[in-house]
């Protein structure tokens, strides 16, 4: 049974939600792990008088995997790829069972990730980044997901950064035409096809 302090309360709070984590690694590391675990909460006021038990909220406990290991991430022209190990063991230390992989970018101007760029579990260990922009320090992190839940993650793999930056020459034209006009020399070219219409250079579908 945990209690909260008014303090902590005012600490867990967000919008109308307290927010309270249960750590359950000493419990689920046992050898007989309990099929269902249930949760209620009771209000009490500085004078304690206690209010009625709240509905009893009911799960059946999931041990996440551990964190992968990234083994590379190369900038390349356009993309980025991505390459880690498969964690060795679930958050117990227990050979981990695992549905698929979450891939995180975020600037390291930016305190936090945003949404993964799968939204999906992907199922490879490795990942190409096409989105990546051309803006400086850039960090990515790993997390492997359970089977059939998407929604749990395990721990995240740690950090990798590099700096991305427009570095790459540009393409040679496709084609130039020398026009005779009189006393000049006009020529024509045809961009290549390497660039797109917004000028940036098209991007490769894999990485070599």
């Amino acid at each position: 049974m945990a209690k909260l302090s008014v303090g902590e309360i005012a600490n867990r709070t967000h919008g109308a939600t307290i927010l309270y984590r249960d750590p359950l690694l000493a419990l689920l590391a046992q050898a007989k792990t309990p099929p269902s675990l249930g949760y209620a909460a009771v209000s009490v006021r500085r004078t304690g008088e206690r209010s009625p038990l709240s509905n009893i909220a009911i799960l059946a406990p999931d041990i996440p995997p551990g964190a992968p290991v990234i083994l590379s991430v190369t900038p390349e022209e356009g993309r980025v790829c991505l390459e880690w190990l498969a964690p060795e063991t679930d958050m117990t230390g227990q050979p981990p069972r695992i549905g698929g992989y979450k891939v995180y970018r975020r600037q390291l101007s930016d305190d936090e990730y945003d949404a993964p760029l799968t939204p999906s579990p992907i199922s490879g260990t490795s990942y190409v980044d096409t989105s990546a922009p051309y803006a400086g320090p850039l960090a990515y992190t790993v997390r492997a997901t359970l089977p059939n839940k998407p929604r749990i993650e395990g721990l995240p793999a740690i950090e990798a950064a590099l700096d991305y930056r427009d570095i790459y020459p540009p393409p040679a034209p496709r084609r130039l035409d020398a026009l005779s006009e009189g006393r000049i020399v006009r020529s024509r070219r045809q961009t290549s096809p390497a660039i797109s219409s917004t000028g940036r250079r098209a991007k490769a579908p894999r990485c070599s």
